[in-house]
């Protein structure tokens, strides 16, 4: 390939993400010096309801070991704005494991990355009264990654974006679920819940403690009959979590399949229980 074609083929799989932005490769010094200040001000469009899709981008930066491009999703009034927001960060799968250049399409394949990517992501969240939208960010693993690469990724966007640092959640599914698990219960203090969707790694017991001393909040979900990761990843997780007598008792829910695509449904803000979608859910919960 030459490197003319080279660069083509780098611009199109971007492109693929972004719906092709021309912003920056990475957070502009005015949105990371706001972030830095805690700049929530008296802006009158602070209070408008979001209602466009959040504006998609992919980003060039090393974060982690692991980490070396994301996708990057925010409000569409976010450079409008000076308050903070909700994060998610979302975590893919060993199948989109990639370099965080030319493989950042892969993030946009599935769960959250693929509605973002749409732009079939809900915009605005009302719970209990209040509007809420999310920062959404996308870090893409270069091989199996571990808690750090999580929290390297969490730090960051405390660092150069405006979060509302009691609301950060973590999702993920497959590979990113066994993440989620994990990063859960080694960086408990910076997270409100966490939703780990058909596991693919199992939780000790010191994790499970750690979990439930810090009191999070946990959704997991996994097809029954996952032929490709077994759902007794999961079922086994929770239970070791339920044996310690969480005070916020875990939810598990088990959808009737043999595929190994949990997350398709549970990520779908369609999908509800006790009328809640997760994101309604994690919302309920802050960290302080």
């Amino acid at each position: 390939m030459t490197r003319f074609s080279s660069i083509i083929y780098f611009l199109l799989m971007f492109a693929v993400l972004s719906g092709c932005s021309k912003q920056s490769v990475s957070p502009t010094s005015q949105r990371a010096e706001e972030a830095s200040n805690g700049n929530t001000g008296n802006n009158p469009n602070n209070n408008i309801v979001e209602s466009k899709p959040a504006i998609v981008t992919p980003r060039v930066a090393s974060i982690s070991a692991s980490i070396h491009g994301f996708g990057e999703a925010l409000p569409a009034l976010y450079d409008s704005t000076t308050k903070n927001y909700p994060l998610i960060i979302f975590l893919h799968g060993q199948g989109d494991i990639g370099n965080g250049t030319t493989d950042i399409y892969k993030v946009g394949r599935e769960g959250i990355g693929k509605m973002v990517k749409n732009k079939t992501f809900p915009p605005n969240f009302n719970v209990q009264g209040k509007n809420y939208s999310f920062i959404v960010l996308l870090p893409q693993f270069d091989k199996w990654a571990d808690a750090g690469d999580v929290n390297a990724m969490l730090d960051y966007a405390v660092k150069n974006y405006r979060v509302d640092q009691s609301r950060i959640y973590i999702v993920g599914f497959s590979m990113g679920g066994g993440i989620t698990w994990l990063t859960g219960a080694t960086e408990a203090a910076k997270i409100a819940a966490i939703v780990p969707i058909s596991s693919a790694s199992a939780i000790n017991d010191k994790n499970a403690e750690a979990l439930v001393s810090a009191k999070m909040p946990i959704w997991a979900f996994h097809n029954t009959q996952d032929t490709m990761v077994s759902v007794n990843y999961t079922k086994n997780n929770v239970a070791k979590v339920e044996a310690l007598n969480p005070s916020i008792k875990p939810i598990l829910t088990l959808f009737e399949s043999e595929a190994h695509d949990a997350w398709n449904k549970a990520c779908n803000p369609g999908y509800k229980q006790n009328n809640m979608n997760i994101y309604e859910w994690m919302l309920q919960y802050t960290r302080n």
